[in-house]
C-alpha cells in the first residue's frame, strides 16, 4: 500500500539519501564482482523498492542479478560508452578529416587521420578488460518455436550471451538476435496456435479468423494486453500450455540478461500475478465494466465472460437480468 501510495504521489516516498548510497557503493566493482555488497544493498532494495529510483533499481540488477562475469561486463560498458560521449567531438573531427583527405586523394592527410581515429579508439577501448564468451545458434524461420524451445532447453544454464542467426541467411549480430526475440513473440500471438494451445484469453475475433486465417485476425488483438486462458482440472491441454509457460520464462529471462526486448504484450495484471502479494479477488474486480458496456450474453467472448463475472464480484451488476443473463 506503501508503494501504490508513493507512485501515485509522484514519487513522494523515494529517498535521495538511500539512492546516493547505494550508487556509491555500485561504484565498488570488486565488491559486486565477488558478491561482497553490504546486505542492506540487496535487503532493502527488495522489501522497500519505491525508496529507491528506478535507475539505482535497474543497475543493482544489473550488478546482482546475472552473475559476476556480466555484472563486470556491463559496468565495463557502460564506462567505455562514457568515455566515447566524452571524446564524441574528437572522434567526429577525427572522421571528418579522414573523410576529406579521402576526397582529396590526400594520402598523406588519409594517414595522419587514420593515425588520430586509431589513437581516439585506443583511449576508447583501454577501459575495457574482455569481451563476455558467446554462443552462435542457428535457427529455422519455419519453424521457429520448436527451434527456440530446443535452443533455450539446451542453452538455459549458459552464462553465454546467446546470438541467433537463421537458416539461410549471412546476417548476425545483435540486430538479427533481436529480430529472433520478435518473431518468437508473433508466433506466441498467433490465434492458430492459441485454438492448438489455449495460453490466452481470446478477443473475440475467432469467426472473423475461421473465415479468413490469413487476414486481419491472424493474430490475438486483445487491447488491455494478452491473459491466461484458465483451464479446467485435467485439462488435456495442460501439459503443453505449461511448457509454453516455462519457455516463455526461460525466453524473457534470457532476453532480460543479455538485454534485449521481448515484445509480448502482457497484460498488467499478469505481472502483477507474477509478482505475487497480489488478491486475485482484486484483480478480477478490476476488470468490472458497467452493465451497460457489457454486450448481449449470446455475442459474448470469454473476456466479455469474465468480465460479467467481475462486474458481479464488485457489486455493480445489479443482477443476473442486467447483465444479460436469462
Amino acid at each position: 500500500r506503501v508503494e501504490v501510495a508513493g507512485q501515485e504521489q509522484g514519487g513522494r516516498w523515494e529517498s535521495a539519501l538511500l539512492t546516493r548510497r547505494l550508487a556509491c557503493q555500485l561504484q565498488d566493482t570488486v565488491a559486486f564482482a565477488s558478491v561482497s555488497l553490504p546486505p542492506w544493498c540487496l535487503s532493502l532494495p527488495r522489501r522497500h523498492p519505491f525508496l529507491f529510483s528506478l535507475d539505482a533499481r535497474r543497475k543493482l540488477l544489473d550488478c546482482t542479478g546475472f552473475g559476476p562475469s556480466h555484472a563486470v561486463y556491463r559496468m565495463q560498458e557502460s564506462r567505455v560508452a562514457a568515455q566515447r560521449a566524452k571524446l564524441g567531438d574528437s572522434i567526429r573531427a577525427a572522421q571528418q578529416r579522414l573523410a576529406v583527405a579521402r576526397e582529396h586523394q590526400d594520402f598523406d592527410g588519409i594517414a595522419r587521420a587514420t593515425d588520430d581515429v586509431d589513437e581516439i579508439e585506443r583511449r576508447v577501448y583501454s577501459r575495457r578488460i574482455g569481451a563476455i564468451a558467446s554462443d552462435l545458434a542457428r535457427v529455422s524461420r519455419g519453424n521457429i518455436l520448436e527451434n527456440a524451445q530446443r535452443l533455450l532447453e539446451y542453452h538455459q544454464g549458459s552464462r553465454h550471451v546467446l546470438e541467433v542467426q537463421f537458416h539461410g541467411e549471412d546476417g548476425f549480430g545483435s540486430g538479427v538476435t533481436q529480430n529472433f526475440y520478435e518473431s518468437v513473440s508473433g508466433t506466441l500471438q498467433k490465434r492458430g496456435l492459441n485454438h492448438e494451445t489455449p495460453l490466452w484469453i481470446t478477443d473475440g475475433h475467432d469467426a472473423e479468423y475461421a473465415a479468413d486465417p490469413d487476414g486481419h485476425y491472424a493474430f490475438l488483438t486483445n487491447a488491455e494486453g494478452l491473459f491466461p486462458q484458465p483451464l479446467p482440472p485435467g485439462s488435456p491441454h495442460m501439459a503443453k500450455v505449461c511448457d509454453l509457460y516455462r519457455f516463455m520464462g526461460r525466453l524473457m529471462g534470457k532476453a532480460c540478461r543479455d538485454k534485449f526486448t521481448v515484445p509480448l504484450p502482457l497484460h498488467p495484471h499478469f505481472f502483477a500475478v507474477l509478482k505475487g502479494g497480489s488478491d486475485p479477488r482484486q484483480l478480477v474486480t478490476t476488470l468490472g465494466r458497467p452493465s451497460a458496456a457489457i454486450p448481449p450474453s449470446e455475442d459474448w467472448s470469454t473476456l466479455d465472460l469474465l468480465r460479467a463475472y467481475a462486474t458481479i464480484a464488485e457489486g455493480g451488476g445489479g443482477g443476473g437480468p442486467s447483465l444479460g443473463f436469462s
